[in-house]
């Protein structure tokens, strides 16, 4: 990527407060980007936005609340001007172990 090619686009990524969201957001960062740094710890990705300075907006959301997602873009639309880039990196972590059926149906796949 180069700095003067991605200067001022907008990315949004989700899963950004560690992990390879957190990664991708420095390095997008780094290049230039203006960033949308989504999660639902709000206290990480507020310190990565700090960290990452004026160019970088903490938006607590969750990926699986579709109201959670639509209020996220609005405030991407009225913070930052809309996307340019998403990154979608948010993981869903399972409760509860597979069963043994569920081993057998990925098994199949």
């Amino acid at each position: 990527m180069s700095p003067n090619k991605d200067q001022g686009r907008v990315a949004v990524i989700t899963g950004a407060s560690s992990g390879i969201g957190e990664a991708t957001a420095r390095a997008l960062a780094a290049d230039g980007y203006r960033l949308a740094l989504l999660a639902r710890r709000a206290d990480r990705i507020g310190k990565l936005a700090q960290e990452l300075g004026d160019g970088a907006v903490a938006i607590t959301a969750d990926v699986t609340d579709r109201d959670s997602l639509v209020a996220a873009a609005a405030l991407v639309e009225e913070e930052l001007g809309g996307a340019d880039v998403l990154v979608n990196n948010a993981g869903v972590m399972l409760l509860a172990p597979f069963s043994s059926e569920q081993k057998d149906e990925i098994r199949q796949m």
